[in-house]
Order: structure tokens, then C-alpha cells, then sequence
């Protein structure tokens, strides 16, 4: 039996993925589908990630909050929190974004994305950590903030299917689609130092919003209005 395994659950995209290791490196690392209904998928290889651990064996469990799929990152956050529970381990919830190649490969990128509801975001990652909170830009602000990145040297790329972003051909064709993986939240997390690591261990794991929630209003006549 291996002890203190480090776990990573990451389902913020429709290509998930769980990755486990130890001291030694990497273990293993079993990907699945996490669209829509697929999202129970995460338990087959999070229970064979638990099955080389001994009782209290599990020294950290990463989970990647996107963004990405709303129902994804939930469905990976509260796996990872009732594997804390039962196995008494600490939880850290890290970006998505943080566990994909281009920010691995260090140097500085712009990672991007589609907001919804008319808004992209931009969030800066250099040297494959997050310089801060993503920035949310209308259409015209985002081609251009695409624009200038690219001019200045900064590589860009999306957890999103690059079509859906609304830019220009010429920035799209530059755009990298890139696939977080739960191994390169793994890897990153190892490159941190303690301090870097607490920073996230600190907080409760919880999905990247982007902006809040949006509440449509019932309908009239709905039973909610009713009374």
C-alpha cells in the first residue's frame, strides 16, 4: 500500500480526468466523459485512486473549479469534499486553467473564455500561476485585449471551442484550444512551494464564477407567485 497519496479530480470540461500520485511521482492518471449525465463517471477511477491508499492514507485531494461546465465543477467539488470528510484530508480547490499544457510550459498566457450573456473573460496565468481574478470584457474590449496580448509576445489559450469566442479570423486561428487535466493540476501543485499551496488549502473549494448567478422570475400564474 502507498501512503499519502496526492489525488486530483478535474471535471470542469466534458473530457475529465483523475490522477493520482506519491512521493514517486505520478501513479496514474484514468480520463472519462463528463458531459451532462456522464458526470457519475468520476467514481470509478476515484475509487481506484482511494484502493491504493491505506486508512488515512490520502494527504491532499485537488479539485479543479474551473471554469467550465457549472454541473462538472459541483459534481468534482463535492466529491472531493466527502472524500475529505471520510478520509480526513485536506481539500484545495485550484483553476482549471492552472492544470492545462500551456500553463505548464510556462511563460505568459492569456487564458480566455465565453462569460455568457455577451461577456468574455481574460485571466492572466504567467509561469503557470494566476496573476489575478479573471477580467470580464465586452466583444469589443475582448478582440482587443486578444490583439494587444498577442502583439506583446503573450500566447493565448481557451477552455472553450474556439469558434464560440467571436473573434476575428486572424486572432481566432491563434487562439490554442487547450483540455485541463487532472495529472497537470497534480504537476502544478508540486512545482508550488507551501506558501503557495496554503493559499488554496485556506480557502473552501468553490466554483470560478465569473459573474453572478443569473435568476430568471417565475412566471405569472406559477405556483411560486401564487399566494
Amino acid at each position: 500500500m502507498i501512503r499519502k497519496t496526492v489525488i486530483a479530480i478535474e471535471t470542469s470540461t466534458p473530457q475529465a480526468s483523475v490522477a493520482w500520485l506519491d512521493r514517486a511521482g505520478l501513479l496514474a492518471e484514468e480520463t472519462f466523459s463528463s458531459d451532462r449525465s456522464h458526470n457519475s463517471g468520476v467514481f470509478g477511477p476515484l475509487g481506484r485512486a482511494l484502493d491504493v491508499c491505506e486508512p488515512g492514507g490520502v494527504a491532499v485531494l485537488l479539485v479543479g473549479t474551473g471554469p467550465g461546465s457549472y454541473s462538472g465543477v459541483r459534481i468534482g467539488i463535492a466529491a472531493a469534499q466527502g472524500v475529505g470528510m471520510v478520509h480526513g484530508c485536506a481539500v484545495a480547490g485550484v483553476p482549471s486553467m492552472l492544470g492545462t499544457a500551456a500553463a505548464r510550459a510556462g511563460g505568459r498566457w492569456l487564458a480566455v473564455g465565453d462569460a455568457r450573456r455577451g461577456l468574455w473573460y481574460v485571466a492572466v496565468v504567467a509561469d503557470g500561476r494566476l496573476e489575478a481574478t479573471p477580467e470580464l470584457l465586452d466583444a469589443a474590449g475582448f478582440g482587443a485585449r486578444v490583439a494587444a496580448g498577442l502583439a506583446a509576445g503573450e500566447g493565448v489559450f481557451s477552455l472553450d471551442e474556439v469558434g464560440q469566442l467571436g473573434l476575428e479570423a486572424g486572432l481566432a486561428g491563434r487562439v490554442v484550444r487547450e483540455w485541463p487535466r487532472a495529472g497537470l493540476l497534480l504537476e502544478a501543485w508540486e512545482s508550488w512551494g507551501e506558501g503557495e499551496r496554503s493559499v488554496w488549502l485556506d480557502a473552501a473549494p468553490q466554483p470560478v464564477y465569473l459573474r453572478e448567478a443569473f435568476i430568471s422570475e417565475a412566471k405569472r400564474g406559477h405556483p411560486l407567485t401564487r399566494g
